[in-house]
């Protein structure tokens, strides 16, 4: 497995305690909350949503006249962030998801 420091540890962590919290949000709200691009958050959405940590919710139309995809926690498993790395690694159970709904032994 190939474990990932520095920065980008550091924002993932960030990224999984806004959405633990939140219980609707968008890639907007959480890159204001954890001072991350929306580039960074996008591409750790789409592996989340990839391994069914969370999904799609919907859209909601801002103040600016523009929709924003939603997104809304699937699965809570525990504090420590899931690791993206060929699959999803969560450290919370101590085990893959290449994904959704196949864990990797």
């Amino acid at each position: 497995m190939t474990v990932i420091l520095g920065k980008q540890r550091d924002n993932r962590e960030k990224i999984w305690k806004v959405i633990r919290v939140l219980r609707e949000f968008s890639i907007g709200e959480v890159s204001i909350l954890v001072n991350a691009s929306g580039q960074v958050i996008s591409s750790y959405l789409f592996h989340l949503q990839n391994a069914g940590y969370v999904r799609q919710s919907g859209l909601r139309k801002e103040a600016d006249g523009r929709n924003h995809r939603l997104y809304r926690r699937a699965k809570n498993t525990g504090p420590k962030a899931p690791v993206p790395c060929r699959c999803i690694y969560d450290p919370n159970l101590d085990n893959a998801t290449v994904s959704e709904g196949k864990d990797v032994d």
